[in-house]
């Protein structure tokens, strides 16, 4: 279901299904051209835009829940009910000016038990920031921060990564770029 209104100031759509999502450059979320299915989430989804802002948001069940046995080392048969793997994500952006495009939002990541691992226990949960703009023509930066925090088992997980970029391309009809 999509719509928009009268005067273009307000969009969004909702979404239930198989559906790609791209999550703003890509680094974390993307759609891995190099597999023959490529990646879609069976998710629901839904995006609004109002004016400069948007907020973007889902969930997608990336392994149903099951229920298994596990042999325990004495012989006992344990049976293991399994919660699934979940990824839950909120983008809030705001467009400010064509040099200046401000995104937050936060991404997390429920993993439960399978038959393979039926100890698995993951939880994550990663807030991120994202600048990016064209300031003048074909001169264009982006600047991104996340951190991962959470636990695998009885294990703390701690992460953050970083990414800065400047690009130029230069103006003329071979369009070369610098980056």
């Amino acid at each position: 279901v999509a719509g928009a209104s009268a005067s273009g100031d307000v969009s969004g759509f909702l979404r239930a299904g198989r559906q790609e999502f791209l999550f703003w450059n890509r680094r974390m979320i993307g759609n891995s051209p190099w597999q023959p299915a490529m990646r879609a989430f069976d998710a629901f989804r839904g995006r609004a835009e109002l004016g400069i802002f948007s907020v973007d948001a889902g969930a997608s069940l990336l392994d149903a829940p099951s229920t298994f046995e596990v042999t325990q080392p004495l012989g006992d048969v344990t049976t293991v009910r399994g919660s699934g793997d979940q990824l839950y994500w909120a983008d809030l952006g705001a467009a400010f000016h064509r040099a200046v495009q401000l995104n937050l939002a936060v991404i997390v990541l429920q993993q439960g038990p399978t038959p393979d691992q039926p100890d698995r226990a993951r939880s994550f949960t990663m807030p991120a920031a994202w600048i990016h703009g064209t300031p003048v023509d074909g001169l264009s930066y982006e600047l991104e921060a996340d951190v991962q925090l959470g636990e695998d088992g009885s294990r703390l997980h701690r992460a953050w990564s970083g990414f800065a970029a400047l690009q130029y391309e230069i103006p003329v009809p071979t369009a070369p770029t610098f980056r």
